[in-house]
């Protein structure tokens, strides 16, 4: 009797737990090829969001240039050419410097790159290249405040090139690996 209940607890198994086993290792091998694709896709989404901030530049220095626009107005114009994260964060930018409250262009240019680096993809040391830009705006006059702007567009570029030449290679590392961690997971939970 105790022989019997085992073969039909062994055939129970088969019939409901393999494929339970089966469902559970495409679903882990699926969440790794997702988790790599989803990295790409970031590493991916960080060039546009540096090729918007280099358009932004550029219409700055438009904007300073030949209309003479002060920087909350230019702003709030420049934000209507621009696609998400960067033109949310000019529109905010824009509200808070009408505001202000007391608080400096830098208080407020700082306070608005949190909100950026919470909503982008891009990188610290990419925030940090917009903060030294901050503290060459609002209060210099108008050829340093462009030189900073040129300055901080010449670094983009740099950044931009070095992530046009890394991304095809890293995004397909970040997959395989991805996808290697999935299968390797799988192979130690059988």
């Amino acid at each position: 009797m105790c022989f019997g209940l085992s073969v039909f607890l062994t055939a129970w198994e088969m019939k409901f737990f393999l494929p339970v086993k089966w469902l559970g290792g495409i679903l882990i091998v699926s969440g790794g090829v997702w988790l790599g694709l989803r990295l790409a896709g970031s590493m991916n989404r960080r060039l546009r969001e540096l090729l918007e901030l280099k358009r932004m530049l550029l219409f700055l220095l438009g904007e300073m240039e030949y209309n003479m626009t002060p920087l909350a107005p230019a702003f709030r114009n420049i934000s209507g050419k621009l696609r998400e994260p960067v033109s949310g964060w000019l529109s905010e930018l824009s509200e808070c410097l009408g505001e202000r409250n007391g608080r400096t262009f830098q208080d407020v240019w700082q306070a608005s790159l949190s909100a950026l680096s919470d909503k982008s993809c891009l990188k610290q040391s990419d925030i940090h290249l917009l903060a030294e830009l901050g503290n060459s705006l609002g209060y210099l006059d108008l050829k340093q405040q462009m030189g900073g702007i040129r300055l901080c567009m010449d670094m983009l570029d740099t950044e931009i090139l070095g992530a046009q030449k890394t991304l095809p290679g890293k995004s397909r590392t970040a997959i395989c690996l991805s996808t290697l961690g999935g299968v390797m997971l799988l192979l130690t939970l059988l």
